[in-house]
């Protein structure tokens, strides 16, 4: 369920001062006790199950305060209820002789603290969001016309393959008025090529503009993932991301998205796989062949199992119930193999089929993004708030100027066209001036 901000205003609303679990981590080891519980109280709503967990052995071991056996009972608690190995077995331990009021007060403070977590919880596997996040509405006999983006010369010649993801509005006219790189990987290789593409992107015109947001895919046949397997092992990132640090993990994750692309797969995350701590999955060395269109005459996104006469005999998730309903049953190509495909269509025309692979969890993109975001990592949390409006709404509430001029913009397509350009304003003043294209696209 999505939480709502309704103790204060956005635009009067802010957190504790900004923090990471190694920063917060750093300041414990040099018994900076105040200083920590600062920075382990501001991870808490954002789901850290690490901080909740160390917030109750300070609570505990009387760290910095008094001890308080119920206080470090909830926190405990509440990091059982994140998914922390180990909070279950101290919390046993200090609640065997607890009385009927202390278990009534240890219910009360829990229950003050699942309060204050401001975002949803995200499960690593949950998006099927790599195409298309926004549903934009397209009427029936209209097309949509997305021109290829061209690939960087230098990019083509060296074989590198990458991502850009976008945010951006689309007119009343249909036109792409203003676009914005959420995350790009390699850095800035392919961004000027993305962002000329979808400049010329064309949609059916409507009534009122619209938000919506777009990863490119920039893959070679030729490509190969063996530079970026290297600067994994030469900067240790998997094990530095094993150590609970945001940097690495969230570089850890562009690279990990970064060889997806080369593999022309779908990566997910398989919990029953065995976990690799020191070398990167050969799954990431497979290059799938690419998948003609196939004419379904279907829009939205579905996750499917197909038969090894390409029928469509299981619709594991999909976008819609109606999608699933659709789909179910139809042949999507007689020479498709066998197996777990992401089905993806902006166009009735153009359904597009692009095959799944599993890896273990600690191979997986998505998973060490969550984990960055969690620890802090801002530019991990914008990725997420593209396709979670509690991480977007989070950070609105830091004031976060990216975050406050695309908050504005969906919620003046919304139809709170005064509370949007406020938000839009907030982000100029904070010299973030891309809000004033989103607004010149908004008034048009």
């Amino acid at each position: 369920m999505l939480r709502t901000f309704a103790v204060c205003s956005l635009l009067l609303c802010t957190f504790a001062a900004k923090a990471d679990l190694q920063s917060a981590m750093r300041a414990h080891t040099a018994k900076d006790y105040a200083s920590a519980k600062q920075q382990f109280r501001a991870l808490l709503p954002i789901r850290n199950e690490v901080a909740a967990y160390k917030l109750g052995l300070m609570a505990y071991n009387g760290e910095g305060e008094q001890q308080d056996i119920i206080q470090a009972a909830a926190y405990l608690a509440l990091a059982k209820e994140l998914h922390h190995q180990q909070a279950d077995v101290l919390l046993q331990r200090l609640t065997r002789g607890f009385a009927e009021g202390q278990k009534a007060e240890l219910e009360s403070r829990l229950s003050a603290l699942r309060d204050g977590l401001l975002v949803n919880e995200v499960k690593a596997n949950q998006d099927l969001t790599r195409l298309l996040i926004d549903d934009i509405s397209v009427p029936k006999g209209t097309k949509i016309f997305r021109k290829e983006a061209s690939y960087p010369p230098q990019a083509a010649k060296s074989g590198i393959s990458g991502y850009v993801k976008l945010t951006f509005v689309i007119g009343r006219n249909g036109t792409v008025q203003a676009a914005d790189v959420v995350e790009s990987n390699p850095v800035g290789l392919f961004d000027k090529s993305a962002l000329k593409a979808i400049e010329q992107w064309r949609y059916p015109g409507q009534p009122n503009t619209r938000v919506a947001s777009v990863q490119l895919d920039f893959r070679l046949d030729s490509c190969q993932n063996g530079a970026v397997r290297a600067d994994i092992a030469k900067n240790q990132l998997l094990q530095l991301a094993l150590t609970n640090s945001p940097n690495p993990q969230y570089r850890l994750s562009q690279a990990l998205q970064q060889m997806a692309v080369c593999t022309n797969a779908t990566l997910r995350h398989n919990h029953a796989f065995a976990e690799a701590q020191s070398y990167i999955s050969p799954v990431y060395d497979k290059k799938l062949a690419s998948i003609p269109n196939s004419t379904l005459g279907v829009k939205g996104l579905a996750q499917i199992n197909v038969s090894n006469r390409g029928v469509i005999k299981e619709v594991i998730s999909s976008s819609s119930e109606h999608l699933a309903d659709k789909i179910l049953g139809k042949r999507v190509d007689q020479d498709v193999r066998a197996g777990e495909y992401l089905l993806q269509s902006l166009d009735p025309d153009a359904v597009f089929l692009q095959p799944i692979l599993y890896v273990p969890q600690t191979q997986y993109s998505r998973y060490w993004l969550l984990q960055a975001a969690k620890n802090g990592h801002r530019d991990a949390q914008w990725i997420l708030a593209q396709e979670d409006q509690s991480w977007l709404l989070y950070l609105v509430a830091k004031k976060d100027p990216q975050a406050l001029a695309w908050y504005g913009a969906r919620q003046y397509t919304a139809g709170k066209t005064s509370e949007g350009m406020a938000l839009l304003d907030a982000a100029l003043a904070q010299n973030f001036m891309l809000a004033n294209n989103i607004k010149r696209a908004l008034l048009e």
